[in-house]
């Protein structure tokens, strides 16, 4: 059984392609665990409006007792992300956002690696707002290095471009309180527990637009932005010591 991750806020734009690119891959036993983080649009609409058993909407409560202004949005991204995770039923764990679209054979290719490896990690394509391809291989080179060390220095881990088998849940869970980059904590955290892969084709069409939770805000200052940068480091810093 499958169980695929979807953190929703807001994304009724390009939530129903998303889906349809994932329900598509999915046998009838799998499952995809939609966490709303308090959408105020249409996206849960048009989610109910796919009528499939395997979709499971839940509703995060956000925890407001760690509310630093500069990281809040990101760290309320990350509990979403640690709620969904704790509602799956799956032997294997796909992450993904509301707006990418998965590519053919994604869940075939990554469910391959994983016969031999507890994490696979994928290269990406970039595609504009409108779905424009801009970037066919966003990675060109292998982004994970051979250390523990070099890659929390890298941080080269996307969340959307990950599975997992759900028996490192263990090592993954809980988050840090204050995380903002659940995908550097679980990408670190398999690779100093567990067998890591990578997988140099792109499988998802990654989209880029001005509301990314992930990207800087281009009004950011380089202070604020700076700032950031340490809690990034600063929260994930416990990967060596647990």
């Amino acid at each position: 059984m499958i169980s695929v991750c979807i953190t929703t806020y807001n994304g009724e734009k390009y939530i129903y392609e998303q889906l349809s690119s994932v329900l598509s891959q999915l046998s009838t036993t799998d499952e995809i665990i939609v966490s709303d983080d308090g959408s105020t649009d249409n996206t849960l609409n048009i989610v109910s409006s796919l009528n499939d058993k395997r979709i499971k909407i839940f509703h995060h409560q956000k925890n407001k007792k760690y509310n630093h202004k500069l990281i809040r949005n990101m760290n309320y991204a990350s509990q979403n992300f640690e709620f969904a995770l704790k509602q799956c039923k799956g032997k294997y764990i796909f992450l993904a956002d509301q707006d990418d679209i998965w590519m053919e054979k994604k869940v075939l290719t990554c469910l391959k690696q994983l016969k031999t490896h507890d994490l696979v990690f994928h290269n990406y394509s970039d595609i504009n707002e409108q779905g424009e391809l801009t970037k066919h291989y966003h990675y060109g080179a292998i982004p994970i290095k051979s250390t523990l060390v070099s890659n929390y220095l890298r941080l080269p881990f996307t969340g959307c471009c990950m599975a997992f088998k759900s028996n490192i849940l263990k090592y993954l869970l809980p988050f840090p309180p204050l995380t903002v980059t659940h995908d550097q904590w679980i990408g670190l955290s398999a690779f100093k527990k567990s067998k890591v892969a990578y997988i140099n084709e792109p499988l998802i069409k990654r989209r880029f637009h001005s509301a990314n939770s992930s990207l800087y805000n281009k009004k950011e200052t380089l202070l604020s932005k700076l700032q950031y940068t340490y809690w990034i480091y600063f929260t994930n810093l416990s990967v060596f010591f647990k």
